[in-house]
């Protein structure tokens, strides 16, 4: 040793030495573990994603948004437009106005959703609506629901309630 070099000397046995290297080497391992724990909930994460893809894909288009107030989406107002729904809704208003000017507005919608699922629509009328539905890809109760809506626009406008 000359003048220049400091030397530190660790006194150890042998069997300190080894527990050293043990845990080095144990912390590899643990952190190869936790790489591969990684990796394979990044895995898990991606096929989870491609299955709710796949649920969005079957699910049927939507034609009213789900806000609140309920609107048509622009598939609704097509098959409104479709069917004729604002005539249809306004030949209706006269009969259920004198109900609906004193009901709320969540009262009118419930109003026009009784009246539209009972209301008795001719032949023609049903052709239409089942024609809608399937070159629109939804099903009769949508379209049903498109009417829903276009009725309690078209009530909540005429009793002064419009949103």
């Amino acid at each position: 040793m000359n003048e220049y070099t400091i030397s530190l000397y660790i006194v150890l046995p042998w069997w300190g030495w080894f527990g050293i290297i043990v845990a080095i080497l144990g912390a590899g391992i643990w952190i190869g573990k936790v790489q591969t724990n990684q990796r394979s909930f990044k895995e898990f994460m991606e096929e989870i994603r491609r299955d709710i893809k796949k649920i969005f894909e079957r699910l049927p288009p939507a034609v009213y948004s789900t806000g609140s107030p309920i609107r048509l989406t622009e598939l609704g107002e097509r098959i409104a437009s479709e069917i004729d729904a604002k005539s249809w809704a306004r030949e209706q208003v006269s009969k259920l106005l004198p109900k609906a000017k004193h009901l709320q507005p969540f009262e009118i919608q419930k109003l026009a959703s009784s009246y539209t699922k009972e209301f008795n629509f001719d032949e023609d009328a049903m052709n239409a609506f089942e024609m809608s539905a399937y070159e629109n890809g939804v099903d009769s109760d949508s379209v049903r629901r498109v009417l829903e809506i276009v009725l309690r626009d078209q009530l909540l406008e005429a009793s002064n309630k419009a949103m």
